[in-house]
């Protein structure tokens, strides 16, 4: 079987050409655009978690201190690698649940930040 794929006006064209069967048979998809949305933190939660376990590396921030969106406040290791885990937004940080050398759980947070009034 012989396939050819091609995108022509927002769909996309299969064609399979196969000697076994007679005659050319096409298939065509209607492909969407993704849409890419952007993140401003308006409906980011207070809390900073890691997507999966791992060692708290270095904890970059204390309690009371501010921090803009984006900076980093946390450094895990998880999987061999280092993940940095930033701010969603401007804010102050509240609790802080862990510290350097701890093991924290997937989903559970780690960091919470109230977020400043702009």
């Amino acid at each position: 079987m012989r396939a050819t794929a091609a995108q022509f006006k927002g769909a996309l064209h299969l064609h399979l050409a196969d000697a076994a069967v007679s005659g050319r048979h096409m298939h065509v998809f209607d492909l969407e655009k993704p849409s890419i949305a952007v993140d401003d933190g308006a409906n980011a939660l207070p809390g900073i978690s890691a997507e999966m376990p791992g060692k708290v590396v270095k904890m970059l921030v204390e309690e009371g201190d501010m921090v803009e969106k984006g900076a980093p406040v946390v450094i895990l290791e998880a999987m061999k690698m280092e993940h940095t885990l930033c701010a969603p937004f401007s804010g102050t940080v509240g609790d802080v649940f862990a510290g350097t050398g701890d093991f924290v759980d997937a989903n559970v947070d780690i960091v919470i930040i109230s977020q400043s009034e702009e």
